[in-house]
């Protein structure tokens, strides 16, 4: 069965609408922006982890650098630094001053080394359930 000349320019259109980047932004604001407005980032990232667990451990990732940012911005009045080891040196800091309970500090450190798995591709990517267990433990340090 040949298409019309209508019917092959209504699929054509629709493709191009479907290809449209702006089409696809406003699609996804649609549907994400109420979720942003009412629950947050990390909440967001819990709803999508089983479409992502990736994306979404990069969004929990962040929000784990913006805290330990902070806690080296307390403790040392500047940022945390770049170095390689520093976030694990600053947990035991923070342990060590009181700041945080020792038994704490394994969770902290297992929390990075699932975070260094989401940013970095390179190794052995996370399953979503320690993934799940990152964005959980953010959850639980935010909390007032």
């Amino acid at each position: 069965m040949k298409l019309s000349d209508s019917e092959v320019d209504a699929a054509k259109a629709s493709r191009d609408f479907d290809n449209d980047i702006w089409v696809q932004r406003e699609r996804a604001a649609q549907v994400i922006r109420p979720f942003f407005d009412r629950y947050g980032r990390l909440q967001l990232a819990r709803i999508l982890l089983d479409e992502d667990p990736i994306i979404t451990g990069k969004i929990a990732a962040e929000e784990y650098e913006r805290l330990l940012g902070m806690a080296s911005l307390r403790m040392h009045h500047r940022r945390l630094p770049r170095e390689r080891g520093a976030p694990e040196e600053l947990i035991e800091e923070l342990a060590e001053k009181g700041y945080i309970r020792q038994e704490g500090k394994p969770e902290l450190k297992r929390i990075w080394s699932t975070r260094n798995k989401v940013v970095h591709p390179s190794g052995k990517r996370p399953e979503r359930e320690e993934v799940a267990v990152m964005i959980e433990f953010i959850q639980r340090i935010c909390l007032p």
